[in-house]
């Protein structure tokens, strides 16, 4: 049979999860949460920081275009909820064409818009995954965790700067290789260069970059308020570093292409991490699998009904 890869990989994670657990125990205490008020506090915190997210992308966008802070929110959860529903994180080529479409920029500058604001993502999270662990005693393999994301985003934030901060040179570079390729190539290289240092034009603007990495550290401070508001459905305290990590943990792990709507690798990164501070493995599994429901269905059903109104097709 032709099965897909990521689907059979993301069910071997889940599996690692799940295995040693009694179903009964796990469906006790899911039964036994405290839905009200917890979820939806978390939720709105969730939205919220999509709403920040729109904030974010306006402003990375404006010099090229006048995007309304209501069509950026929406851009930005069409592309989270596309990954809700495609596998390998096709999402991010969904919200780049959509981003394209509405503002009229090139699709390789929209693209690298989005690769900016993984790369503050993946900072904004490194931040608070330290900030976590400065608690108290943490298992070794956090600190790997650390070692390596700092690493990956070190290295991506140093590819930025030089692109933000050198586009003559940047530009240079690519007329440079251009010319070997004769006139059909040149342009085409130059072309790319060009959306690449106007990509990160915003940047280098003192006040809109400060603007800018505010907005990243806000998002994942509320996304962290997912994590937190959950805690007390489960009668666990509430503690922010607990939530931080939880939530940094996870979001690292699902850094790598997986199955639609990170099924299997959300729960298994979320339950190992609230593990590390002391929790059952079964409780840690069912505040996972209710976290997971939260992060999934408000916003898969306000991307949808943003593709039904803008009629973006994902083909």
């Amino acid at each position: 049979q032709n099965r897909d890869p990521g689907r059979l990989a993301a069910s071997a994670v889940f599996y690692l999860a799940v295995r040693r657990l009694e179903l009964g125990a796990l469906r006790q205490v899911l039964t036994s949460a405290a839905v009200l008020p917890w979820v939806p506090i978390g939720i709105a915190s969730y939205v919220a920081g999509h709403a920040v997210r729109g904030l974010r992308c306006q402003l990375l966008v404006r010099r090229e275009a006048n995007l309304r802070l209501v069509t950026a929110s929406n851009i930005v959860v069409v592309g989270y909820a596309a990954n809700n529903v495609f596998p390998a994180r096709l999402g991010e080529l969904v919200r780049a064409g959509m981003l394209a479409e509405r503002t009229g920029i090139p699709v390789t500058q929209s693209l690298v818009v989005t690769f900016i604001e993984r790369v503050l993502d993946g900072l904004a999270i490194l931040l608070l995954l330290v900030v976590g662990t400065l608690s108290g005693e943490t298992p070794g393999w956090t600190t790997d965790l650390v070692r390596l994301a700092l690493l990956v985003f070190g290295g991506a934030c140093g590819v930025l700067m030089f692109a933000v901060y050198s586009p003559g040179l940047v530009l240079s570079l690519a007329s440079r290789l251009g010319n070997r390729l004769g006139t059909r190539g040149h342009d085409r290289i130059v072309g790319v260069a060009t959306s690449i240092t106007n990509a990160g034009a915003c940047l280098r603007d003192p006040r809109d970059a400060a603007l800018i990495l505010l907005y990243s550290v806000v998002v994942w401070v509320l996304e962290t308020g997912l994590f937190l508001a959950i805690l007390p459905a489960f009668g666990l305290a509430p503690r922010f570093t607990t939530a931080a990590v939880a939530m940094s943990v996870t979001n690292l792990g699902l850094l790598v292409p997986s199955s639609p709507g990170f099924v299997g690798p959300f729960h298994f990164f979320a339950s190992r991490a609230l593990m590390t501070r002391g929790i059952d493995e079964t409780t840690a599994l069912a505040y996972a699998t209710v976290v997971h429901l939260a992060f999934y269905v408000p916003v898969t059903l306000w991307g949808a009904a943003s593709m039904l109104w803008y009629g973006v097709e994902v083909g």
